[in-house]
C-alpha cells in the first residue's frame, strides 16, 4: 500500500514539476552548505523551543547526506531554475531502506511554528492517513500530546458551504476559532498554507505549508515541496514574485487559496 502510496506522488510530482520550472528562475538553496545554514540559523525567531530546533536541523541534514550531491542541484545561495530528478530521489531513499518517508511541508513548518499557535481545547481532529503515518513512524516528525492536538487543529479539513473564495476564507477563519486555534507569531516570521477545495466532500484542505521570513530587504520561504524532494529556501525580493511562483507549485489555480497565518496572503 505504501509503494502505491510513493508512485502516486511521484506521479503528481512530474507532472507539477512541469509547472515549477517553466521559464522562471529563482534564488534558492538546499541548505547543504554552511553559509545558507547560517543564513537560517539568522532568520528562525530565537524563542522556538530546542528541541524543535535540533529536530528541524538534524533532518535536513540526514536528508542531505543521503541524497547524492548531483540530485541536490545547488549548494549555495544561487539563482536556478528549481528542477528536481523525482525517481533519481525516490531510488536513492530506498536504497536506505527506511521504513518511513520524509517530512512533507506541513510537518516541516509545523515543527518550527507550533510555538505561535494556541489552542484551548484537547479535542483531536481527522488528518490524512499520510501525516498520521509520518507522526507515527518517522522519528523526526515525532510530536507531543499537545502538539498532536495543534496539529489537527490547524491540519484536519474545513467543511465550507459555499465555492465563492471569500466564503470558503471566512469559513476557514471561523472554524480555526470554533476549534479554539489561534496564531501569534512574531513579525519576521509567518506560516503560508495553499487550501484547495474538494468539490466533491464541500471540504478545503492544506495541500502546502512553507514558513515566511522577513527582512529589512527581502522575503525567504522556507519549504519541503514534497516528502522525496529536497528542502530548499527560497529569496524574494517582494509578496508578488512569492504569490507567484506559489499559484504556480501546485496545478490547480482556480480554487486556490493562500492564507498567510489566518488572513489572505496579499501584497502589501
Amino acid at each position: 500500500m505504501k509503494r502505491k502510496l510513493i508512485i502516486f506522488w511521484l506521479l503528481t510530482l512530474i507532472l507539477i514539476g512541469g509547472y515549477l520550472v517553466k521559464k522562471d528562475t529563482y534564488t534558492y538553496s538546499n541548505l547543504d552548505d554552511q553559509q545558507s545554514k547560517q543564513l537560517l540559523e539568522t532568520l528562525i525567531p530565537k524563542t522556538i523551543p530546542q528541541k524543535d530546533l535540533t529536530l528541524f536541523w538534524n533532518t535536513i541534514s540526514d536528508y542531505n547526506n543521503m541524497m547524492k550531491k548531483d540530485q541536490l542541484i545547488k549548494t549555495k545561495m544561487s539563482t536556478s531554475k528549481i528542477e528536481y530528478p523525482a525517481k533519481e530521489l525516490m531510488d536513492t531513499w530506498y536504497e536506505n531502506n527506511l521504513p518511513y518517508y520524509d517530512l512533507d511541508s506541513k510537518l516541516l513548518s509545523f515543527r518550527l511554528f507550533n510555538h505561535y499557535l494556541k489552542l484551548q481545547s484537547d479535542s483531536i481532529f481527522n488528518i490524512s492517513s499520510f501525516d498520521l503515518d509520518l507522526i507515527e513512524t518517522n522519528p523526526y516528525a515525532t510530536l507531543s500530546s499537545d502538539q498532536f492536538k495543534l496539529f489537527t487543529a490547524l491540519y484536519a479539513p474545513i467543511e465550507v458551504s459555499d465555492s465563492d473564495q471569500q466564503q470558503m476564507i471566512n469559513e476557514i477563519k471561523k472554524t480555526w476559532k470554533s476549534r479554539t486555534l489561534s496564531f501569534h507569531p512574531p513579525e519576521q516570521l509567518s506560516l503560508i498554507n495553499l487550501f484547495i477545495y474538494d468539490k466533491s466532500h464541500n471540504q478545503v484542505y492544506i495541500e502546502q505549508s512553507g514558513l515566511l521570513f522577513y527582512t529589512a530587504t527581502d522575503l525567504y520561504y522556507l519549504e519541503k515541496y514534497a516528502p522525496i524532494y529536497p528542502y530548499q529556501l527560497i529569496k524574494f525580493k517582494t509578496k508578488q514574485e512569492l504569490i507567484h511562483y506559489l499559484k504556480k507549485c501546485l496545478p490547480v489555480k482556480e480554487d486556490l487559496i493562500i492564507l498567510e497565518n489566518n488572513e489572505q496572503l496579499d501584497i502589501h
